[in-house]
């Protein structure tokens, strides 16, 4: 089990996302790492497994497939926590129930698992770059902590049959050891030049809306 740290911003306009790569923060870090991203997201008809504060997904990176299970979203001001569970599965059998953590299982009784069924899909493309966390105490010295923040810009969508809705957004993900403060301090050096807010809502937070205003 892992802790996901991270600090989602959103673009006001999707045409503003050209000025990331460009960023004077991203200098120094080379040719971002380009990768298509597509998953989807299980639940019962019920949304029983949201009700839980759990999201499950199977997502395609690059040759293989990666089933993730993350607790409800702690989210505020941007920064998103959330304990994860990542295991790889095989084509032919994915989602794979039987590789779910022994903590879920006393959760997830085979009624509901046997109820699960794909409910929405993220498409998106992400460019990637790798920023080295320095000690703030030994920052003359360009001394890194060993920690990191993965800076990724993510465009594409959130879908299920009927509805839509596009995604353009940077997660900063936190690395290694380091102080979650300083995603904060690296997003306001993003806002200073791009336009920017700070975004609370999870792309499964978006797949489970969809639809919701349109129905009223």
């Amino acid at each position: 089990m892992a802790i996901e740290t991270e600090l989602k911003l959103r673009f006001l306009n999707a045409e503003d996302a050209v000025g990331l790569p460009t960023h004077p923060l991203l200098a120094n870090a080379g040719v971002g790492a380009v990768e298509q991203l597509t998953a989807t997201y299980y639940d019962t008809p019920a949304r029983e497994l949201s009700a839980l504060g759990m999201a499950l997904r199977v997502r395609r990176e690059g040759g293989r497939l990666l089933q993730t299970i993350k607790t409800a979203n702690t989210g505020f001001g941007g920064l998103h926590r959330r304990h994860e569970w990542e295991v790889e599965v095989r084509e032919d059998h994915a989602p794979d129930f039987g590789l779910l953590p022994d903590i879920l299982r006393e959760k997830l009784d085979d009624d509901l698992l046997g109820r699960l069924a794909p409910c929405f899909t993220t498409d998106f493309q992400r460019i990637k770059w790798i920023l080295p966390l320095l000690d703030e105490r030994r920052a003359d010295e360009g001394q890194a902590n060993g920690g990191f923040v993965e800076v990724c810009l993510d465009r594409g969508e959130v879908r299920d049959d009927e509805h839509s809705s596009p995604i353009c957004e940077v997660e900063l993900e936190l690395k290694g050891s380091g102080d979650p403060a300083r995603l904060y301090e690296i997003a306001r050096q993003l806002q200073e030049i791009l336009p920017l807010v700070m975004e609370d809502t999870s792309k499964a937070q978006r797949g489970y809306e969809l639809g919701i205003g349109s129905a009223r």
